[in-house]
């Protein structure tokens, strides 16, 4: 489990722009990969397409009309252990104790809540990433 972060590639599933930009400048800056989806069809493409050890999800997909809940719930579906084990970091900003069950249900791995403490964010992907035998987070600096 020791070793450089190259490779640990984190996919973000939301569908606003700032947040996007906000989450590729936090992961390049702990030196993780980003790819980002815009919606459900997108991460579902993506995710098919590359490595990836973590998923962030957002639940209120504003300009789509399934929450990012629904890609949790295709992940836990797969037969295929890399996608139905993938951990899954939720974020939202209903924080009701009704919305953190109904992520944790649909099989978010944890759920945090916006405004998103950058800090708490980067050490629960590094956490998540470690309980799938993925390396450690190595900080710049």
């Amino acid at each position: 489990m020791d070793g450089p972060t190259e490779g640990l590639t984190v996919l973000v599933l939301d569908d606003h722009d700032r947040i996007q930009v906000i989450w590729s400048v936090l992961l390049a800056a702990a030196g993780l990969e980003y790819i980002g989806a815009r919606d459900l069809r997108s991460a579902q493409t993506l995710i098919g397409k590359h490595h990836v050890d973590v998923v962030v999800i957002d639940e209120h997909l504003a300009n789509a009309q399934e929450p990012g809940s629904d890609f949790a719930i295709w992940l836990r579906e797969k037969t295929d252990p890399s996608l139905s084990g993938m951990p899954i970091l939720a974020c939202t900003s209903d924080q009701s104790p009704a919305a953190r069950e109904r992520l944790l249900a649909a099989g978010a791995s944890f759920v945090i809540y916006k405004p998103i403490d950058a800090r708490q964010a980067l050490l629960l992907i590094e956490g998540l990433a470690q309980r799938i035998g993925s390396r450690p987070i190595r900080r710049k600096g």
